[in-house]
């Protein structure tokens, strides 16, 4: 019998202490305590540099209930930035934005009586946009008798770059990764990918490039051409050593067949300074060089001579 009624003392006080506390927490009451908040909403001008939580000392009513199911969880409010303002070159948003914006992030029987907030500087920089040249990191080597018919192209020959502004004013071109090709004995057609930056206050408009190259199959024949003399003296004759020069021409097979020694020029020029330095050899100039030819190369830089008076 004795048990029985100290079970039902128990079950009781048990009893009452719920709706004592249940009666408790329905009551209206007003707090203070600590909330966390971050920044959101970064306006498209601007970029966050750092958004670490941040703590808001508040004065907060609510009923028991809300505050306990609201201040268990240590979720950081988000704070738009729209309403951010600068002066002096500082990013900041102002206190009664950050409160009114806590207030509006709080659900609706959550009341904000005051929060402890000064200006609170924002980690923001400002961005910007410019077209940069891309420069191709490729190193090539051709198969015997391959050759490169013209100069690589690159397309997009320039790369967009967004980002903040105080870093890009400073970035005058965008490389592509290293890209080693060997033995090209064909035409080259690839895409080469940008060098990444090594940190996020900037990107690409896109991260890769088009890269081409023109390669055909030459052959070389041997010329040999009297060198040509241009001077406005007229009261002697230049003897040059050697008066002949050799020259390699490297072209197609079939552009090689039409070409002869006449269609190339090399000469040297004597004037008043040669006159000055007569022990100083004449340099030669490949002066007149046919069109379709993939390279040409002068075997002799330069001529001794003599002057013989007419």
């Amino acid at each position: 019998m004795r048990e029985l009624q100290l079970k039902q003392f128990v079950y009781f006080l048990l009893l009452a202490t719920v709706i004592w506390f249940f009666n408790h927490l329905s009551k209206p009451s007003t707090v203070s305590t600590v909330v966390k908040a971050r920044f959101s909403q970064t306006p498209d001008s601007l970029t966050l540099l750092s958004n670490a939580p941040f703590d808001i000392p508040v004065r907060v009513t609510a009923t028991g209930f809300r505050l306990l199911f609201t201040f268990t969880s240590n979720k950081p409010y988000d704070i738009p930035l729209d309403q951010i303002a600068v002066e002096n070159g500082i990013y900041f948003l102002a206190p009664e934005y950050i409160e009114s914006a806590l207030q509006s992030a709080f659900s609706e029987s959550l009341t904000l009586v005051r929060a402890s907030i000064l200006p609170k500087q924002v980690d923001v920089a400002l961005l910007s946009s410019k077209r940069v040249p891309v420069v191709s990191q490729v190193i090539t080597s051709f198969r015997p008798n391959h050759i490169a018919i013209d100069s690589a192209s690159i397309e997009p020959s320039t790369i967009e770059v967004r980002g903040v502004k105080s870093v890009i004013e400073h970035l005058d071109n965008v490389y592509t990764k290293v890209v080693r090709l060997e033995d090209i004995h064909e035409s080259v057609a690839i895409d080469l990918p940008l060098e990444q930056p090594d940190n996020s206050l900037y990107n690409y408009s896109s991260n890769s490039v088009h890269y081409s190259l023109n390669v055909t199959r030459f052959s070389e024949n041997t010329f040999e051409l009297p060198i040509t003399v241009r001077t406005d003296k007229r009261s002697f004759r230049l003897l040059l050593f050697p008066d002949k020069v050799t020259l390699v021409c490297k072209a197609s097979t079939e552009r090689l067949k039409t070409l002869k020694a006449d269609d190339f020029e090399v000469s040297v020029d004597f004037d008043a300074s040669s006159m000055r330095h007569p022990s100083d050899p004449l340099k030669l100039k490949l002066t007149r060089v046919p069109d379709g030819i993939f390279q040409v190369l002068v075997l002799t830089d330069s001529v001794n001579y003599i002057i013989e008076p007419l």
